[in-house]
C-alpha cells in the first residue's frame, strides 16, 4: 500500500495570465531586458544585429541605437554581414548626470562603454581592454553626490568610471569578467565593497579605489550578480551567488562561506532574497539549469521547488502581482512558459491510506521539526506560453504587468490577476 499525496487547499487561490500586447522586433534578442524611467517608463534591451531598443509601456519602439563594428579586410572576408555585432551586455537605466531623466549605459563586444540619453543618442564612450559582456553598474562609491559606473570585461580589468566617463581606477582579476557587479554600502566591517564574480569562479571585493578587500574560490566560471541581503532580520550582510559548478553559495560580508546548496545544473543569474512566507527572515528564489525554480530557507535548506520542461535562466521576479498582500514569483523557461508560482509554496501532506490522526501544519516552516509527514511544494497559480525561449522578466511599476521577452525577438506584456 503506497503513500498518497493531498494538497490542502485551505484559501487555496487561482490566477490568469492575460496578453495585453506583443511587438516582434527585426532580430533575435541576446540581452536580459531592463525597465526603468527614461522619460517614461520604458524596457531596454539588445539585439544579434548589434541595436539597442528602447519600448515604452504601450508597446510602441520609442528609439534604436545601432553599434557599427569596425572590422578588418580578413574579418569582412568571413562575415556576410560586417556592420554590426550581437550585444550581449544588458542595459541598464540609470540618471547618471542628475537630470531627472534616464540614461541607457551598456557595453559592445568591441570592449566600448556607451551612455545614452533618453532620446538614444551618445553622451560619451569608454573604451576599455576586452569585450564587455557583463551589465554595468550604477552607485555612487565615493560619497561626491554624483554615481559612478562599475563593469568588468572579459580582458579581466575591473572599471570605476565617473558619470562623465573619465576613468577614476581599475582593477585587474585573474579572468574575464562576465558578472555584473554590485555594492554593499553598510555592513558590520564598515567599509564600502564592490562585488563581483570571474568566469575562472572567484569572487572579488573590491573598495571605491579598486583595492583588493577579499577573494572566495569557486571550481566553476561565475556570471551572476551578487545578491546582498540580512537574510536573519538583524545587521548582518550576506553575499549570496551562483556559480556554474552548480551550487549557490552564502558568503558573510568577509567572504567567509557560511552556506552552500547543490542543486543539479548550472546557474547563470541572480538569485531574489525577500521575506516570502513573512517569518521576518529572507529566503532565496533562483532558477537553475536542472530546470527548476528553487526556494531555499535563509540557512540554505530546500524549502521547495518547481520543475519546469527546460532550463530555468532568467532571474525570478518577487512580487504581489494581484494586490492580496502574498508575494508571488513570476520566473520563464526556455520551455517557452512564463510561470506564476505562490512563493511560499503549498504543504503536500503525506500518509499511508487507512491510518488517522496525521495533520499537517500549513505555512509552518521551521527546521527544527523534522518528522512532519509532508513537504511543501511549488504550487503554479498560472502560466502562459509564448514564441520563444524566455530570456527575462521585468515588471513595470504603474501596473505591476510583466514583461516578457524571447528569444526569437518577442517581446509580450502580460498581466496576472486573480481568478
Amino acid at each position: 500500500m503506497g503513500l498518497l499525496s493531498v494538497f490542502l487547499n485551505t484559501g487555496e487561490k487561482k490566477g490568469m495570465l492575460s496578453k495585453e500586447w506583443a511587438i516582434s522586433l527585426e532580430s533575435r534578442i541576446t540581452t536580459q531586458l531592463s525597465i526603468g524611467f527614461l522619460n517614461e517608463e520604458s524596457i531596454v534591451l539588445g539585439t544579434a544585429s548589434g541595436k539597442v531598443y528602447a519600448i515604452n509601456a504601450q508597446g510602441k519602439i520609442k528609439w534604436q541605437f545601432a553599434v557599427v563594428r569596425t572590422l578588418s579586410k580578413e574579418e569582412q572576408f568571413f562575415r556576410e554581414n560586417s556592420s554590426s555585432a550581437a550585444i550581449k551586455s544588458t542595459p541598464i537605466v540609470a540618471d547618471i548626470d542628475n537630470n531627472g531623466k534616464g540614461e541607457v549605459i551598456f557595453g559592445s563586444d568591441e570592449g566600448i562603454l556607451y551612455a545614452l540619453d533618453c532620446n538614444g543618442k551618445i553622451i560619451w564612450s569608454f573604451k576599455a581592454e576586452g569585450p564587455i559582456l557583463g551589465s554595468p553598474y550604477v552607485f555612487d562609491v565615493n560619497n561626491d553626490g554624483k554615481p559612478e559606473i562599475l563593469f568588468g570585461s572579459t580582458g579581466g580589468f575591473f572599471y570605476i568610471l565617473s558619470s562623465s566617463g573619465r576613468l577614476l581606477s581599475q582593477f585587474k582579476s585573474s579572468s574575464d569578467i562576465e558578472s555584473q557587479p554590485i555594492v554593499i554600502k553598510d555592513t558590520p566591517m564598515q567599509i564600502l565593497q564592490i562585488l563581483f564574480g570571474t568566469n575562472d569562479g572567484t569572487i572579488y571585493s573590491i573598495d571605491s579605489k579598486c583595492r583588493k578587500i577579499w577573494e572566495f574560490k569557486t571550481p566553476n566560471k561565475i556570471t551572476a550578480q551578487p545578491a546582498v541581503g540580512k537574510l536573519y532580520g538583524d545587521e548582518k550582510d550576506f553575499i549570496v551567488i551562483g556559480s556554474q559548478d552548480n551550487k549557490l553559495y552564502a558568503l558573510t560580508s568577509g567572504g567567509e562561506l557560511h552556506w552552500a546548496y547543490s542543486s543539479e545544473g548550472k546557474i547563470f543569474s541572480r538569485a531574489v532574497l525577500a521575506d516570502f512566507n513573512k517569518d521576518k527572515k529572507m529566503e532565496i528564489a533562483f532558477g537553475s539549469c536542472d530546470d527548476k525554480i528553487h526556494m531555499l530557507s535563509a540557512r540554505g535548506k530546500k524549502m521547495w521547488d518547481y520543475e519546469t520542461n527546460f532550463w530555468v535562466v532568467a532571474p525570478p521576479i518577487a512580487e504581489d502581482f494581484d494586490g492580496d498582500g502574498d508575494i508571488e514569483i513570476a520566473a520563464g523557461s526556455y520551455d517557452n512558459f512564463l510561470y506564476i508560482l505562490e512563493a511560499k509554496g503549498r504543504y503536500v501532506i503525506d500518509y499511508m491510506p487507512g491510518i488517522a490522526g496525521i495533520t499537517s501544519q500549513p505555512e509552518h516552516y521551521t527546521e527544527l521539526v523534522t518528522s512532519e509527514p509532508g513537504n511543501y511544494n511549488g504550487s503554479v497559480l498560472s502560466k502562459a506560453k509564448i514564441n520563444g525561449m524566455i530570456l527575462s522578466q521585468g515588471v513595470l511599476n504603474k501596473d505591476k504587468s510583466i514583461v516578457v521577452a524571447s528569444d526569437l525577438g518577442g517581446i509580450y506584456k502580460l498581466k496576472y490577476k486573480l481568478v
